[in-house]
């Protein structure tokens, strides 16, 4: 979840079109540097497609890092600030919660997480071989967990974009995308 930290990398990541529907890609040594730039390439860099993000900042993090960036962004997070600015909260869960029938759908990855602390990056666990702390990751958790979560992050993404965008005036629109 650190994209500036030592020995971070994407593990997978996942694209829709349309509602309920989402493909999801699992990155490995293998095909990681040449499935980012070919996502890079054809859409995250090209201006005439728009791309649905939640929390904009983080994926442009991780791209920066990379050397690359991301145009033409329409960030839910920063979409629902100005929907209901007052709200503490603007975090995926509780949108897809608020805007979805989605709700609880990240349940069987918190769940996985709650039960590997290798797999909470908010978590340090004992190397068994080195007995050396080491901060979980995403990495460690299947890929049978990690991309449906994937997919569904996606999905509530995009749906929560089209029920954001007509709650904006003219002004917040440029605002945002400005």
């Amino acid at each position: 979840l650190h994209p500036r930290e030592d020995g971070a990398f994407i593990v997978s990541f996942a694209l829709t079109w349309k509602t309920k529907q989402a493909f999801g890609f699992a990155l490995d040594d293998t095909n990681r540097e040449q499935a980012l730039k070919l996502l890079h390439d054809k859409l995250l860099e090209n201006i005439k497609i728009k791309k649905i993000i939640q929390h904009a900042k983080f994926e442009l993090r991780w791209s920066m890092n990379i050397g690359r960036t991301i145009l033409n962004i329409a960030d839910t997070m920063l979409m629902h600030w100005h929907v209901d600015e007052r709200n503490r909260t603007h975090g995926l869960d509780k949108l897809a919660l608020d805007y979805t029938d989605m709700g609880f759908y990240s349940s069987d990855l918190e769940q996985y997480k709650a039960t590997h602390r290798e797999a909470d990056p908010d978590k340090d666990y004992l190397d068994p071989k080195t007995g050396e702390k080491i901060p979980g990751s995403y990495a460690n958790i299947p890929m049978e967990i990690l991309l449906p979560y994937n997919c569904m992050d996606t999905d509530a993404a995009f749906r929560i974009y089209h029920k954001l965008l007509p709650l904006l005036n003219e002004k917040q629109l440029w605002i945002h995308d400005n």
